[in-house]
């Protein structure tokens, strides 16, 4: 889900000071966001189509069953890297932009950021509400248990408004069961809280400075206050996010080796895999939070490494890289509503497909399959919205300027001398 814009939108990723290795850098980050992606994409396809491995017997948990139940426990560290990603590609470069020209541009950076969102998120609640109804109504989804008996309310207008405001982590559900939505809530409101850190500190004006930063701690305390007797994590989160958008102005690598750094990362990444319970994110937040804040050190660190590397090297199959990240957000967004429908597709025609014990290599084939139209389904929905994303910025920006002070007053000018 990485909500930044990289080369597929037209928008500039490289760092605030320029090195030899940019090239292979936006090789790799494009390398980590689709892997990003698609391990939550395994993550929920084995909570769908597989019984969880420890409900089964030891006879029946063979070497295949525990390798895709390995690899699909990284969904929520994949999150981590995708806020990383955003910090260092959204955070960094305004960041570059208060340094250059002393100011930000509100507007224009929020049409950006926007647009980006907006572009595939709104197409996407309206492929959720037809996948959804289909799969419910048509394929009788909730009678063969595909979908949670709340689906249906959770599909109601008002929450369909709050998720457009993004409001979906704390104050709402999730819109039609889609919880990879949830990410979504914490990305808006960190790119919107980041202008006011930037202008805290860096405005002219002492008050200024104040209210900037009154402003931007408010905004973190709402999003952190208890909801529904639960602590939102929104607020403590973005210290994960502000991680990658330190990468951008890092004047050394704390580990100038990139093998030794991404042996770090690694090592890391396998530690709180196999440490940290999945129960522990709901009983104990505040641990699962410094488990995430670990591994957001960790990736920080390696792409703060790559970025000064003088001698990296892209990424092999580089141009496989790039597309498969050019729909990457998409295949995020939608992955969901797609395996819930052909999960309800398989039971209501043959009876089998969901939460299966995967004992038989046909079995197996159903889990690849699942995966594959996911891939498949967010790839064509990309074409339709997420390769779009550029002219709908552009259009944006154009409507700003439009609408400045300045503009319209020289549109009245020339309207008076014409008269």
């Amino acid at each position: 889900m990485i909500l930044a814009d990289t080369r597929s939108s037209g928008e500039v990723i490289n760092p605030p000071v320029i090195h030899k290795s940019d090239d292979g850098l936006s090789y790799w980050l494009d390398f980590f966001r689709w892997t990003a992606a698609l391990s939550v994409v395994f993550a929920h396809t084995e909570n769908r189509f597989l019984v969880r491995i420890t409900d089964v017997g030891p006879g029946q948990r063979g070497i295949a069953f525990y390798s895709f139940a390995f690899l699909a426990g990284f969904a929520h560290q994949a999150v981590m890297i995708f806020f990383v990603l955003s910090g260092y590609l959204v955070g960094a470069g305004l960041l570059r932009e208060m340094q250059q020209k002393g100011s930000i541009d509100v507007a224009k950076y929020l049409v950006k950021r926007l647009t980006r969102l907006g572009v595939v998120l709104y197409p996407a609640f309206a492929l959720i509400a037809l996948f959804n109804m289909v799969g419910i109504v048509g394929l009788h989804g909730l009678d063969t248990g595909v979908y949670p008996s709340d689906t249906l309310a959770t599909m109601r207008a008002s929450t369909l408004a709050c998720n457009g405001v993004f409001l979906q982590n704390g104050f709402c559900h999730t819109y039609g069961e889609d919880g990879a939505l949830w990410s979504l809530c914490n990305e808006f409101w960190y790119y919107v809280i980041w202008p006011f850190l930037l202008l805290s500190l860096f405005a002219s004006v002492r008050w200024k400075r104040a209210v900037f930063a009154a402003t931007a701690i408010a905004v973190f305390v709402v999003f952190t206050i208890p909801v529904d007797r639960t602590w939102s994590m929104v607020g403590p989160y973005m210290l994960i996010w502000i991680l990658g958008a330190s990468v951008g102005w890092a004047k050394r690598p704390l580990i100038r080796s990139v093998p030794l750094a991404t042996a770090v990362f690694l090592i890391t990444l396998l530690s709180m895999r196999l440490l940290v319970r999945r129960s522990l994110e709901v009983d104990h937040s505040g641990y699962q939070f410094l488990a995430d804040l670990i591994v957001g050190c960790a990736f920080a660190n390696l792409i703060t490494t790559m970025r000064f590397s003088l001698n990296l090297k892209p990424f092999l199959w580089s141009r496989l890289n790039y597309g498969l990240a050019t729909f990457s957000f998409s295949l995020y967004c939608i992955h969901i509503p797609i395996l819930n429908l052909y999960g309800a597709t398989l039971m209501h025609y043959a009876g089998t497909g969901w939460k299966m014990v995967p004992d038989q290599p046909w079995k197996w084939m159903l889990v690849f399959s699942a995966i594959a139209v996911a891939i498949a389904g967010a790839f064509l929905f990309s074409r339709l919205t997420e390769v779009h994303t550029a002219f709908f910025r552009d259009l944006g920006l154009r409507i700003v300027e439009y609408f400045r002070p300045n503009h319209l007053a020289s549109a009245a000018i020339s309207e008076s001398r014409m008269q």
